[in-house]
């Protein structure tokens, strides 16, 4: 939504402004287009949401010349009537096209959420995820922490977490039985063969191939 919505904007203050869309977003510095884009970075930032890094992208330009930008046309509004005239046209234009071409009713915020839950599962980039949506990067990242849609789950856990969890699946370590427990077992239960056993020095033993040695009493 934020790149149509943006597209609006742009058109609507190129109407109210009487400046072309394409001076507007030009390099001149002249004042007759400053004016109009200052107050497309106020009115990118106050009417549709977008964060000083997006509008910078959009409209080419720096962060911190969107930051500048916005703080000069804030502070012309509080000294010149006339922009404050022009800024109120720009919102009730801005609303009136929003309605118009139903902006505002394209996608619910569960239909995103599912939808990005859907590209997340599918291992999708968060750049490509804000491709897909028409989102800011920013606002697919804070989504995707707040919901946990994460590629994997040990990507929404802290380190202590996935250090546990390495642990739980880890097998554990099996003490390997000395030669007369083995050979206690092997009475007791009877489940094994005495193939399996050797005696050597008077004392069972658990021997590595069973297959190539037989079991034989010593000295008996």
């Amino acid at each position: 939504m934020n790149n149509r919505a943006f597209e609006l904007l742009l058109a609507v203050v190129s109407d109210v402004y009487e400046v072309p869309a394409g001076k507007i977003m030009g390099r001149s510095r002249l004042q007759v287009n400053v004016t109009p884009r200052q107050a497309l970075a106020y009115a990118g930032k106050e009417l549709v949401n977008l964060a000083f890094a997006d509008l910078g992208r959009k409209m080419e330009r720096d962060h911190a010349t969107i930051i500048k930008a916005h703080a000069a046309h804030g502070l012309r509004l509080q000294e010149s009537k006339l922009d404050r005239i022009r800024m109120a046209q720009i919102v009730k234009e801005f609303g009136k096209r929003v309605i118009e071409t139903g902006i505002h009713k394209l996608d619910t915020r569960e239909k995103v959420i599912n939808r990005l839950r859907d590209l997340r599962r599918a291992n999708t980039s968060y750049e490509r995820c804000a491709e897909q949506l028409d989102l800011p990067v920013n606002e697919v990242k804070r989504l995707c922490a707040k919901y946990a849609l994460f590629l994997t789950p040990q990507q929404g856990k802290t380190k202590s977490e996935r250090t546990v969890d390495r642990a739980m699946r880890s097998p554990a370590p099996v003490k390997k039985a000395n030669g007369d427990q083995r050979f206690a077992e092997l009475i007791a239960n009877q489940t094994e063969s005495f193939e399996n056993v050797r005696v050597r020095d008077g004392g069972p033993m658990r021997i590595h191939r069973p297959d190539t040695f037989v079991a034989r009493v010593a000295n008996s």
